[in-house]
């Protein structure tokens, strides 16, 4: 019995080194994993916002105006985009979009002459 604790005791460090070591790499290895993923996440995240960005900037250009509730949509989407490093395309079409009325030309005509009529005492 005493050979056994004579060579635990010659020994421990060794197998404490050993074992911290893996346990190190282990935890290396989990850590890259993950950091992997969460890249990857981000990265589709960007996708997904750019991809919206861009179906929105074609919908508002083809309609000729964008409604304040999408504009806000559309600078929030922005926000996270810019946040997850996106790219300067994307800052152009929102800057594009933002420069759209936010009414449809013949609704936003009709509602002017509205206040018109009204400005000058009719109705």
């Amino acid at each position: 019995m005493e050979d056994i604790y004579l060579f635990i005791s010659q020994h421990w460090v060794g197998w404490l080194f050993s074992l911290l070591s893996f346990m190190v790499g282990y935890l290396y290895s989990k850590i890259q994993r993950l950091i992997k993923k969460i890249t990857a996440t981000e990265e589709g995240i960007k996708a997904l916002l750019r991809d919206c960005i861009i179906k929105s900037y074609n919908k508002c250009m083809e309609r000729g105006y964008c409604p304040i509730y999408e504009l806000e949509n559309i600078e929030e989407m922005y926000k996270q985009y810019h946040a997850l490093h996106g790219n300067g395309t994307v800052t152009e079409l929102v800057e594009k979009i933002k420069e759209l009325p936010t009414m449809p030309p013949q609704h936003h005509d009709e509602h002017h002459n509205v206040h018109n009529i009204q400005h000058l005492g009719g109705e």
